[in-house]
């Protein structure tokens, strides 16, 4: 149903300060699949977005630019609240108090809905997809810092070892589609510099030939490798474009210095690019933590495309590097866990090779 005046200027005012000119051709041609010169000419900004949305409100679109508008700036507060307000019907249960009980005792699993949701929005321009020049893709990264990303060992490891030229390795950012699996935007690539290796640690030999725990993968063997990247993406703006005063920069996971990994029965929540395709958040829990604090068994679904992907908690800190699934899914067998790295050990040695932590 078309929106009224007051609905319309504000769809108009968020609009406005999300995005330039250009921004809202390319919003409109790859999101909408139309041109804006068909809906209005000129340069004038305002006159544009008054004209634009005008007229997908004629024909009943308005709900449809809201949800690609907020896929292109997810931590835009102005489009992710008309995005609470167009795309979601609210649900009132009947009010039970005899059943609105607290149960853990702990008020912090309260958390506050917008302010994670607009972490998570940060979060996902941080997060890269590892493909190379002829096509392939490998594997998912994580800024760690304005020029250096981190990803497993076993997804660059014949670039590590120089068996195949490190000019080959892009990142790409940004990539978005619609709630149809639509292309919006294709993102921006980055390929590492000519110094590129930062740190590196392998993975076990157990791993390596299929066997997790025999023997039990060492501080040394964390299965990890830091890279510079050609460009400072993380104090670059998402898309590489500045075309805002106020345009926010990509920013990187801040690695903590210290703190316990997650415990059993905890949440765990990763961002990850599934068989190379888009962005894709899963969730489930932790099993556990191994005796050398140095693996993470988790049951967060994820598929080849998923190595070297950010692990967080319930409040959306970095708490681990996915590195792997059970291998005896290999076998033919039913998988009974996926895993990944705790995140401080590699901190530890990101910090001595001159990464910042916090």
């Amino acid at each position: 149903m078309p929106l009224a005046g007051r609905q319309l200027k504000a769809v108009d005012e968020a609009l406005l300060d999300a995005f330039g000119l250009k921004a809202l051709d390319r919003l409109l041609l790859h999101g909408l699949d139309m041109h804006r010169e068909h809906l209005s000419i000129g340069d004038d900004l305002t006159e544009v977005v008054f004209a634009v949305t005008r007229e997908l409100n004629r024909r009943d679109r308005i709900p449809e630019l809201v949800a690609v508008a907020g896929a292109y700036r997810p931590a835009h507060r102005g489009l992710s609240e008309l995005a609470d307000r167009l795309l979601a019907a609210p649900v009132r249960p009947a009010a039970r108090p005899a059943l609105e009980l607290l149960l853990s005792g702990d008020r912090r699993r309260l958390l506050d809905a917008r302010d994670w949701h607009l972490r998570l929005g940060a979060l996902q321009r941080r997060v890269a997809r590892v493909e190379l020049t002829d096509g392939a893709r490998l594997g998912t990264a994580f800024l760690a810092g304005p020029d250096v990303a981190v990803t497993c060992h076993h997804v660059l490891e014949r670039f590590v070892s120089g068996a195949a030229p490190a000019t080959m390795v892009r990142l790409r950012f940004d990539v978005r589609t619609s709630a149809t699996d639509s292309p919006i935007s294709p993102g921006v690539t980055y390929p590492l510099a000519t110094d590129w290796l930062v740190d590196a640690s392998p993975p076990s030999a157990g791993e390596r030939r299929g066997a997790v725990d025999t023997p039990e993968p060492t501080g040394d063997e964390l299965d990890f490798v830091a890279i510079r990247l050609d460009g400072r993406p993380g104090e670059e703006p998402v898309d590489g474009i500045r075309e805002l005063p106020d345009a926010p920069d990509r920013g990187w996971l801040p690695l903590p210095a210290a703190g316990s990994p997650p415990e059993a029965g905890d949440p765990l929540f990763v961002l990850q690019h599934p068989h190379g395709g888009p962005l894709k958040l899963a969730f489930d829990r932790v099993l556990g933590v191994n005796g050398g604090g140095t693996r993470i068994r988790h049951t967060v679904d994820t598929e080849p495309g998923s190595s070297g992907s950010p692990c967080f908690d319930r409040d959306l800190n970095l708490v681990a590097v996915h590195h792997s699934g059970d291998p005896a899914a290999f076998g033919g067998a039913a998988p009974g866990f996926n895993q990944a790295v705790p995140i401080g050990p590699i901190a530890l040695r990101l910090a001595r090779a001159g990464v910042c932590v916090d």
